[in-house]
């Protein structure tokens, strides 16, 4: 337990945390005295504590204001594992009462030194297998928890980064929005890198996606099918089983590793590390019924495939593979105005997030929502503001280099 703990916490408060299953070593962030004899800890803890966390984690998924499957223990431990173990704590603020401890924000950050001047700051971990920095907050006394939160980092100090800044951060969540409009942040808290991508709102509007589709593209989706067709029998496939999740997959990766992807050595199956990863996180999800696979199938064979990740109404069409030799009959095409059609008829659905680059046309035409997402820092320090300023107009420069790098390669990358 760190010196900082020890001065804030009394010795009957130490004696609590250390026999609560929760790890005893931290660097704590920043620290606030809370109403009623509550103390709230901002605190990273190294990933190798992991499984100390679990259960807390499992917890306050449950209770998470704004889902984000990519931060729950299924996707996230593979993932710290097989991408950086040694890079990624574990952003958490705790409020704890008498004896009892509640994690109400959790989020991977990595300790990065980043920008042109190398700038060492608190990132939320977001990369492209999890596009999305959204953490996961109790919604319960929503407001308070926020006002700690903010507590515990006007409090904090720079010796672990000049900034916290999170990246993929869709506005649209009650986090990002609320925070944003806080007056005591307007001198420490910047937006950048503004850009939209393609996603669904709501139920009726992903009703409205698949009725509203125009006659001439209704009738180019009709007559792509009956051009596969006339190869052979066609069916759809979704998969949700766990055991059957997993043979599916494996046509997923086979698939994707014939297709340009495995040309620019790209593909999942190419790097061992990556595959073990992609395997362990869909076989988890599946046992939390959190996955399922999509399929178009000609003659049995798989021609299009999509892995969807969905968590508590919110849905992810996370990877998208398809035979590159019935490209011309638009067999991916096919397939998503089928998954479109099915989420549809889906009575708990809330939104769709289609984690696409913004120069992804098919994405649009399929998902024709704008989500708008960006980047935002928020300065931590005696020279907060001064931090946000540098953190942030370093990185916006880097962003706009890359996206004009996209834009001339004509593909995300």
């Amino acid at each position: 337990m760190t010196d900082l703990k020890k001065s804030f916490l009394n010795s009957e408060q130490l004696k609590i945390l250390r026999d609560q299953d929760w790890p005893e070593h931290s660097k704590v962030i920043g620290y606030s005295a809370g109403i009623e004899g509550t103390t709230w800890f901002l605190e990273l803890i190294d990933a190798g504590d992991f499984n100390r966390v679990k259960k807390s984690l499992k917890t306050l998924v449950k209770t998470s204001e704004t889902p984000n499957p990519f931060f729950e223990a299924a996707f996230l431990e593979p993932a710290i594992t097989n991408l950086g173990m040694d890079q990624i704590g574990l952003l958490c603020l705790s409020e704890i009462t008498g004896d009892h401890r509640e994690l109400k924000f959790f989020a991977p950050a990595a300790i990065e030194h980043t920008g042109w001047r190398r700038t060492k700051v608190l990132r939320i971990w977001s990369h492209p297998f999890a596009p999305i920095s959204t953490p996961l907050m109790c919604k319960k006394e929503f407001a308070h928890t926020l006002h700690e939160l903010m507590n515990c980092i006007e409090a904090a100090s720079d010796q672990y980064g000049q900034a916290i800044m999170f990246e993929q951060l869709p506005k649209h969540s009650k986090f990002s929005k609320n925070l944003f409009e806080q007056p005591r942040f307007s001198d420490r808290l910047l937006r950048f890198a503004a850009s939209n991508r393609a996603g669904v709102d709501g139920l009726n509007a992903m009703q409205c996606a698949v009725t509203q589709i125009t006659g001439k593209r209704k009738q180019r989706l009709r007559r792509a099918q009956e051009r596969l067709q006339s190869f052979g029998k066609l069916t759809f496939e979704n998969v949700s089983r766990h055991r059957m999740i997993l043979q599916s997959l494996e046509e997923h990766l086979s698939l994707e590793d014939t297709g340009w992807k495995s040309r620019k050595g790209t593909s999942i199956l190419k790097n061992n590390a990556t595959a073990i990863m992609v395997r362990s996180l869909v076989s988890n999800l599946s046992t939390d019924g959190k996955c399922e696979i999509h399929a178009l199938r000609l003659n049995d064979t798989m021609i299009a495939s999509m892995i969807l990740i969905h968590t508590q109404g919110h849905y992810f069409p996370w990877k998208i593979a398809y035979d590159e030799s019935y490209a011309k009959y638009s067999a991916g095409n096919v397939l998503l105005a089928h998954v479109n059609e099915i989420l549809s008829k889906k009575s708990d659905f809330k939104l769709l997030d289609s984690l696409a680059s913004d120069l992804n046309d098919t994405a649009k035409r399929f998902w024709p929502d704008q989500m708008e997402v960006s980047s935002m820092v928020i300065g931590l320090g005696p020279d907060a503001t001064r931090n946000a300023l540098k953190v942030s107009s370093d990185l916006e420069l880097v962003t706009k280099l890359k996206k004009s790098l996209k834009k001339k390669l004509g593909r995300s990358l």
